[in-house]
């Protein structure tokens, strides 16, 4: 998800946008405002769809005359235990959401070759 501004009113879209501002069926953009004090509103429809919930650690950027708005990654480290490799969170980590789970595993069996 990204928060596009640049001349005129802000959009929000997804990468995966069609290219128009259409968020994720959504159907059309959605025009929000900064207030007196720089913050804007990710509506609740967007930000259920990106599962994001508060504390949720966002980056903001500028790229090439765009503000873009992305949920941070999870910083981990590859340990053993056991015969198993696994990624442990570096840092405080809330628990990954059902959809995280199923977007990882539907990832991962894709590039098995096991969609």
């Amino acid at each position: 998800m990204r928060l596009e501004a640049g001349i005129g009113p802000a959009r929000v879209t997804r990468e995966t946008a069609d290219g128009n501002g259409i968020f994720a069926g959504m159907g059309n953009a959605i025009t929000t405002t900064i207030d007196a004090a720089g913050r804007v509103v990710i509506p609740k429809a967007i930000r259920a769809e990106a599962e994001l919930e508060p504390g949720t650690p966002l980056r903001i950027e500028v790229v090439d005359g765009r503000i873009e708005i992305v949920p941070e990654g999870r910083s981990v480290r590859i340990v053993t235990k056991g015969r198993i490799r696994v990624a442990v969170p570096t840092g405080r980590s809330g628990a990954l959401t059902a959809g995280q789970v199923r977007r990882t595993l539907e990832s991962i069996r894709q590039g098995r070759g096991r969609a």
